[in-house]
């Protein structure tokens, strides 16, 4: 019973974190930023819990080219609110599909 309970708190804590608009943005490195990032934002419904401006791209328009993931990132910088700032983390990256 108390397996099922917690199974249950979390399943409904990630569905409010969703529903909420909180999301894991993963930016690769790049020669612009060799660096990369790993973001959590809010107010950014209409990407998935953990995503990529590559696989957003991919998802969204027929290319997926440098130009496309730039005004992504640009859009996910006007639109969305960062509440964490994170190193890059390859394992999450790989989680976006891209």
């Amino acid at each position: 019973m108390n397996k099922l309970l917690a199974v249950a708190i979390i399943a409904l804590s990630a569905f409010a974190i969703w529903f909420g608009g909180i999301r894991v943005v993963v930016v690769p490195p790049v020669p612009a930023a060799p660096e990369g990032r790993t973001l959590i934002v809010r107010d950014l419904h209409e990407f998935r819990l953990v995503d990529s401006a590559q696989a957003y791209c991919a998802r969204t328009s027929s290319r997926t080219d440098a130009t496309c993931e730039a005004a992504t990132v640009m859009a996910i910088a006007r639109k969305a609110k960062v509440m964490i700032r994170l190193p890059y983390m390859s394992p999450l990256y790989a989680l976006t599909g891209a």
